[in-house]
């Protein structure tokens, strides 16, 4: 959301403000600084989701351990198995 912000707010800058003062116009290295703070923004959303997901498949590990029980982890769930352990 923050890079549509940021585009949504260069865009505007250029359209409304260039003709009152050429530092809002739109330039080359604008364009890139641009690209490299929304791409920066992708990478930290995408490792944030992954750790949530990580986080929440490690909760439910926690959860399986018992006596009775073991929780077998994959890269996509978590699954309890009752009595695997042999009680």
């Amino acid at each position: 959301m923050k890079g549509v912000q940021l585009v949504l707010v260069f865009a505007f800058s250029v359209l409304f403000f260039c003709r009152y003062q050429a530092s809002q116009c739109f330039s080359w290295p604008k364009a890139i600084g641009v690209a490299t703070v929304v791409a920066g923004l992708i990478t930290y959303a995408a490792g944030a989701r992954d750790s949530r997901r990580q986080a929440e498949r490690q909760r439910r590990c926690i959860y399986c351990e018992a006596p009775s029980t073991e929780c077998v982890c994959t890269s996509t769930e978590s699954t309890c198995i009752l009595g695997a352990r042999g009680v």
